[in-house]
C-alpha cells in the first residue's frame, strides 16, 4: 500500500478518500494540474464548461489555455465560459475565439467558484480557492459532477454576453482607428503615443473617452464594442477639410 502511494505522488496524481477509482484524485501542484487538463481537452469531444474567479491571468496559465482552446473549439466542442468582468486593461480572453460558432463567453459581478468540466463527466476545481497553488481535486463520480453541472448552469442562465448590452454605434477618427489598430497589435499606451507622436496622457484620455462613448467600463469591453460595432471612420467636416 505503501508502495502504491509513493508511485502515485511520483507521478503527479494522490487519491483523496480513497483510491483513484473511487473517483476523487489530488493534483498537488498548478503545473501537474495544467498537465493533466491538457490531457483531458486532448481527448475531449463535446462540451467544455468552465467558470474563471480570476479578472486576469498569470502568463503560464495564459499560454496555456489559449492554444488549448483553439484546439478544441477547431475540433467542434462547444465551449462555455463564464467569468467575471476583466480588470482595466486587461484581456483575458482569446477575441479570436468570439467568432467562433461552438464558443460562447458570459459575464456576471461574482462567481461560486473556479470549475472546469470536461464533457460532464470530470470536473476540476481548486483545492484551496484562496491559493491555487495548492493545485486541484478532480472528479469523475457521476453524481458529484453532474451537480456541478447544474451549478454551472444555474450561474450561466443568470449571467450576459458582455456584447449584447446594447452597444452604440461607434464610429471612429482616423486618429482614434489608427490608436485601436496599434493597441490590437499589441503596442501599449507609451509604444502608441511613441507611434503616433502624442504624449501617453493623450492616449490615455482618447480611451476613457472611447470607452465612455461606447458605455463600457474597461479595455476588454471596449474591444468587443468595437468588434461589434463594426465602424467607419468620421467623415471629415468642412472646416477640417480647409486645414
Amino acid at each position: 500500500m505503501v508502495t502504491a502511494v509513493a508511485d502515485r505522488q511520483a507521478a503527479g496524481v494522490i487519491a483523496v478518500g480513497g483510491e483513484p477509482g473511487d473517483g476523487v484524485r489530488y493534483l498537488p501542484s498548478r503545473r501537474l494540474t495544467r498537465r493533466r487538463l491538457a490531457e483531458l481537452m486532448g481527448v475531449e469531444r463535446g462540451e467544455h464548461q468552465a467558470i474563471n474567479t480570476e479578472q486576469s491571468f498569470d502568463a503560464a496559465s495564459a499560454k496555456t489555455g489559449a492554444p488549448l482552446g483553439r484546439q478544441i473549439v477547431e475540433r467542434g466542442v462547444r465551449v462555455r465560459m463564464l467569468g467575471l468582468p476583466p480588470a482595466d486593461q486587461d484581456l483575458h480572453v482569446d477575441a479570436a475565439l468570439f467568432d467562433q460558432p461552438f464558443f460562447t463567453y458570459r459575464e456576471a459581478p461574482t462567481m461560486p467558484m473556479k470549475l472546469l468540466v470536461i464533457d460532464r463527466r470530470i470536473a476540476l476545481f481548486p483545492a484551496d480557492p484562496a491559493d491555487l497553488e495548492r493545485g486541484y481535486l478532480e472528479i469523475s463520480q457521476p453524481g458529484v459532477v453532474r451537480g456541478l453541472v447544474l451549478l454551472f448552469e444555474h450561474h450561466w442562465a443568470n449571467a450576459t454576453d458582455p456584447r449584447e448590452q446594447g452597444v452604440p454605434d461607434l464610429v471612429l477618427s482616423d486618429r482614434e482607428r489608427e490608436l485601436t489598430t496599434l493597441l490590437a497589435h499589441g503596442h501599449t499606451d507609451v509604444s502608441a503615443a511613441a507611434q503616433m507622436r502624442v504624449s501617453a496622457r493623450l492616449i490615455t484620455k482618447m480611451m476613457r473617452a472611447l470607452m465612455d462613448r461606447a458605455g463600457v467600463e474597461n479595455r476588454f469591453q471596449l474591444g468587443l464594442a468595437l468588434g461589434a460595432a463594426r465602424n467607419t471612420p468620421v467623415p471629415a467636416t468642412a472646416d477640417e477639410e480647409k486645414k
